[in-house]
This record gives C-alpha cells, structure tokens and sequence, in this order.
C-alpha cells in the first residue's frame, strides 16, 4: 500500500492537492495559534508592568498625527517608523512606565486642588479673556480624542513624574554634619584578636578595705545622695481679680477697637458665576434678561454658552479688578 502511495504521490494532481492541504492547513491551523500566541504576548515589559502591541501602536498613530500637523498631514506611519518615531515612541513608553513606578513607589501624590490649578492655568484651555473656559477644554479634548476622566489621569501621572525628575535632577546633598558621621559608621571596620579566660581560672579580687571604699563613696558621691527638696509658697494672680478694679474709658475701648478691627469683621464674599461674550451687545442683552428675572442658567443655555462657576470668592478671587 505504501509504494503504491509513493507512485501515485509523483503524479501532478496528489502534488496540487498536497499544496491546498499544506496551505489551508497553514492559513486556518497554525496560523490561528501563532497569531492567538502574539496577540496575547506583551509588546514591552517594564518592571511589572505589561504594554500590550495595541497600546504601542495606539501611542505611535498619536504620535504621527503631531508629525503630520507640523509637516501639512503629509507623512504615513511608514514613513514616521522609518524616520525612526517608533522607536523614540518606545522609549517614551518605558521612560514613563519607569517613573509611574517609581513615584507609586515612593508613594507621590497629587492632591486635587493643585491638579485643578495646573488645568486652569494651561493656556489651551483659557478663552479670549485669558480664563479657563470649560467648553474650550471640553472641545480640545474632544479634538485629542480623550475623555475628561482619561485626562486628568494622565495629567496627575504627568505631575508626579515631573516632582520626582525634578527631586532628582536638583542634586539632593546631605548636611556634611549628617553625611559623614554615617560614612564613617557604615565604612568603619576593625580587626579584633580575642583571648578567651575560663571564669574559674580567673582569680577572685581582693575584699576591699574602708579606705577603698570610702575613696570610692567621696569620687561617687552624687550616686548615693538624694534628691534636694525645696518648699514653695506660689502667689497666684488673676485676670478676673485684678481687672475689677479697671474702668477704661469709651475712647480707650473706641482706640483698641480699631486697632483691632480685622478681628472684628469677615470679608464679605459672593457666590459668582459668569457667561463671557465676545459681542458687546448679546452680552448686554443676557444680562437685561437676567436682571428682569430669567434663571441665569437659561437664559446661558438659549445662548448656547456655558456657565462657570467661579464659587463663593471674595473680591481679591476675581479674574478682573474690574468685576471686584
């Protein structure tokens, strides 16, 4: 049966079939492991921390869209990986992954009033009048392709990483009257030769006499004497005693008053918020809306503006000296 396997296998049509059978088994086989296999393998492995070949390739088509705008959008990814951005992006991903665990080791964080602090000042986010607008940020991470919880993540990660570069690179020294006593400690070594002295072959020392030991009680006297005791009589004096017998007049009460008027008073403060314009006139006409009684909020709305709200602030929290 065999040999008649092997003439009939030399024929053209058993050696067309063995290449559909070689090939179909190659494409639907182990084409499908292969492929399950690298799908499943991470692209970079830092520390502990695994990126997948998606989150490379995602970071990398970011990375060439900027290219494209400073180059007129005419640059293919091709063409970027060849220029070597593949690799710079790379490298950008192992930098970062390293310091998040680093900072996370060290245990940085960024509270939420910084964070705010630093969005509000970024001048991508800030409108005509220099100030944070939310529908300007809103729209520019739109445009970026990010959600507002994706930002601010990678916006506090960006604050750490940039506390612990400057941590390190500002050049840390210790105090010299701290450095060196523990250089010396953790430096220092000695060579020691020991002679071991069984205790019964060590001879017993001799009973003091009172001469001895009276010389011994006079250099240590201070460990057998007790501690001196004084009696004390106390005079105690109070406000309440002594301030019955003052009367100040309206004009010394009047005098101190004044130079103590910060504690007497709050800085008044209002609950602002604000719509900007840029046409004088939709501006003047919102604000006669309001003042005649529209909600604030809808009558922004039928302008299709949003409101920010500024908080309960007091003049010194205004944007503009104007406003206050």
């Amino acid at each position: 049966m065999l040999d008649a396997f092997r003439r009939h296998s030399r024929s053209w049509p058993i050696k067309i079939l063995f290449v559909f059978l070689i090939a179909s088994f190659g494409i639907w086989g182990i084409g499908d492991v292969v492929r399950q296999r690298a799908a499943s393998q991470p692209a970079i492995v830092v520390g502990k921390q695994e990126v997948s070949a998606q989150e490379v390739v995602e970071e990398f088509r970011r990375d060439t869209e900027r290219l494209q705008a400073m180059f007129g959008g005419k640059i293919s990814m091709e063409q970027a990986r060849q220029f070597g951005l593949l690799q710079r992006t790379i490298e950008q991903i192992v930098s970062r992954d390293l310091l998040d665990q680093a900072s996370a080791e060290l245990k940085f964080t960024v509270d939420d009033d910084s964070l705010r602090q630093v969005i509000q000042q970024t001048p991508a986010f800030q409108n005509e009048l220099k100030m944070f607008d939310k529908s300007v940020y809103q729209n520019v991470l739109r445009r970026a392709g990010f959600n507002e919880r994706q930002f601010v993540a990678m916006e506090r990660r960006d604050i750490t990483r940039e506390q612990l570069v400057q941590m390190v690179s500002g050049g840390i020294v210790a105090p010299t009257i701290q450095a060196d006593p523990l250089f010396r400690y953790r430096q220092e070594q000695r060579v020691a030769d020991t002679i071991l002295f069984p205790a019964d072959k060590i001879a017993a020392p001799a009973k003091p006499d009172d001469a001895i030991l009276q010389a011994y009680h006079q250099a240590h006297a201070t460990q057998f004497m007790a501690p001196e005791l004084r009696g004390l009589t106390a005079v105690v004096l109070r406000t309440a005693d002594v301030g019955a017998d003052i009367k100040p007049s309206d004009a010394d009460i009047e005098k101190s008053y004044q130079v103590r008027l910060g504690e007497f008073q709050t800085t008044e403060k209002r609950a602002v918020q604000q719509v900007t314009f840029t046409d004088q006139a939709k501006a003047k006409a919102f604000a006669d809306a309001v003042r005649q009684g529209k909600d604030f909020a809808v009558a922004a709305k039928s302008e299709s503006k949003d409101v920010l709200d500024l908080g309960t602030i007091d003049k010194t929290g205004l944007p503009l000296q104007v406003l206050a």
